[in-house]
């Protein structure tokens, strides 16, 4: 028989929902679970509970972990609107990861807190749920776990997003410096040669070499002009881009004992946004599989772009697997992207000699067009 002696304010067992649905014991314990929280945080150094702006985000989403486990034992408590500037799916956890990134606090430090989380929250609620405390820890996992998810994708994507933002501001600066040296001074030649054009009665037609003179001045005008606007143009990702991006989070991952190595043919080659951002999250996984699973020593990444296509190959030298025999649900995720993108997707693996992903996605002629660089390039 369940134990009705933790029935709390209402008169009744707090795990049951009751008429109201509410679970009032329980929703009054949140407070102190995440007061308990932030201390221990605190107590253990990290950021997250001792910076104020870290912490405003962070108990926010503490508070979504502890609603979605209260919802999960068949709660229906209220949770903090989460506010216009972080709604919409990941913002929280994007938030969270782009304040710890200018504080220089490495993602580890939300893994450890959440973790935190799930022993301060088994600790306090725990006497609420005397016969369910395993229903208890399994909703607290699945929160957490849900929470560690979407701090995966906010932490990749703020990622990209920096090193997009730091590119394009180094595009920008070298757009300014083309335009007002090279440009400005071509234009500045093309004037004065009018002017002694006019000033002689001499026309391009009438000499070769003021021809030929010309037509240098202006070609350089206007490749000077094409590549301010192919400089200024925002919203592609570069493999440049890529190439940062994985090898930040290659040194994030921090495994020890395993080199990554990330190599691009050109890393001026521009992707439209959704190639780009969907090849990181790919391109990421497999590297973290290799971390994780393969026990590798080296990884070696390989980007290029030909023939209106993206390529990209991901070696490592761990212990390998045969592919038909091991399909699981990472590899599924990834054949699923790669078939949504049109593109291609072969794996080879050998027991003991490592693992090969190799992929390639279409691009299509218009988002050529709209980089401002010819098809031909790719070709």
């Amino acid at each position: 028989m369940r134990d009705k002696s933790l029935c709390g304010v209402v008169g009744r067992d707090p795990l049951d929902p009751g008429e109201d649905g509410t679970g009032a014991a329980f929703e009054a314990l949140l407070p102190e679970v995440l007061d308990t929280f932030r201390r221990r945080l605190v107590e253990s150094g990290n950021p997250l509970g001792a910076d104020q702006d870290c912490w405003r985000i962070c108990r926010r989403l503490a508070a979504g972990i502890l609603a979605a486990c209260a919802r999960g034992l068949g709660h229906d408590i209220e949770q903090p609107p989460p506010g216009p500037a972080a709604a919409g799916p990941d913002r929280g956890a994007g938030r969270l990861h782009a304040v710890l990134l200018a504080r220089d606090v490495p993602p580890l430090a939300s893994v450890q807190a959440w973790l935190l989380l799930f022993r301060v929250a088994a600790d306090r609620l725990g006497p609420l749920c005397a016969g369910r405390e395993g229903a208890l820890l399994l909703a607290l996992h699945e929160a957490v776990a849900a929470r560690l998810a979407e701090d995966v994708r906010g932490c990749d994507l703020t990622l990209l997003d920096a090193v997009r933002e730091a590119e394009q501001r180094s595009r920008r600066a070298l757009a300014r410096d083309v335009h007002d040296r090279i440009g400005s001074a071509a234009s500045l030649a093309l004037r004065q040669l009018e002017l002694f054009e006019v000033e002689h009665g001499l026309t391009a037609a009438d000499d070769p070499r003021l021809r030929g003179l010309q037509e240098a001045v202006v070609g350089t005008v206007h490749s000077a002009r094409d590549i301010v606007s192919e400089l200024r143009t925002d919203g592609h990702t570069s493999l440049l881009s890529l190439r940062l991006a994985l090898t930040a989070f290659a040194d994030a991952m921090g495994v020890a004992g395993t080199t990554v190595e990330v190599s691009a043919g050109d890393d001026g080659d521009r992707l439209p946004p959704d190639v780009g951002g969907e090849l990181f999250v790919m391109l990421r996984e497999c590297v973290r599989n290799a971390f994780a699973h393969a026990a590798a020593t080296r990884v070696t990444v390989v980007l290029h772009v030909e023939r209106g296509e993206v390529h990209a190959r991901v070696r490592d030298d761990g212990a390998g697997f045969a592919p038909d025999a091991r399909r699981g649900a990472g590899l599924a995720s990834l054949t699923e992207r790669v078939e949504l993108l049109g593109g291609r997707l072969a794996v080879a693996g050998v027991p003991g000699r490592g693992t090969a992903v190799e992929l390639s996605i279409p691009i299509e002629e218009n988002r050529l067009a709209d980089q401002g660089r010819p098809a031909a390039r790719h070709g």
